[in-house]
């Protein structure tokens, strides 16, 4: 799933009995970011159903990245975001379960469907909380 300078992970990727057309993460070189869309994968009520909502996004902006051609480089990418945030696609992405207050917190704020992570201010803008690393670390105290 080529678009010039992005690329989509969706259930073609090798997850078990997981219905076509589920976008699980995109990578945009062009705009330097990884968007990931946290979904459930493990055999629950809700399956393939986003794990958090409203937020049902997660970018991750000023993220170099080259455009990975197979499985190893979409890793490897991946490898790259930052720690407390699942990186396993077989996971669904989204955060570890000690961070998840970040996601509930910022899921209270009316009209926001995605955080964005990124070098720039922490702020509120339109439907996305955009929120600095540095102070993303500050609240990363596991």
């Amino acid at each position: 799933m080529f678009s010039f300078s992005q690329i989509a992970i969706s259930s073609s990727l090798p997850i078990r009995r997981m219905p076509p057309n589920i976008r699980l993460a995109r990578f945009d070189a062009d705009n330097a970011r990884i968007s990931t869309y946290p979904t459930v994968t493990i055999p629950v009520p809700g399956v393939f159903e986003p794990k958090y909502s409203p937020v049902n996004e997660i970018i991750f902006e000023d993220r170099w990245i080259n455009l990975p051609q197979n499985a190893e480089q979409i890793e490897e990418n991946l490898y790259g975001l930052p720690e407390g945030f699942v990186r396993d696609p077989r996971r669904g992405f989204g955060v570890i379960e000690v961070l998840k207050s970040i996601i509930d917190t910022i899921s209270e704020i009316k009209g926001v469907r995605s955080l964005v992570m990124r070098d720039g201010a922490t702020e509120l803008n339109d439907s996305s909380f955009h929120l600095n690393y540095d102070d993303y670390h500050g609240f990363d105290s596991r």
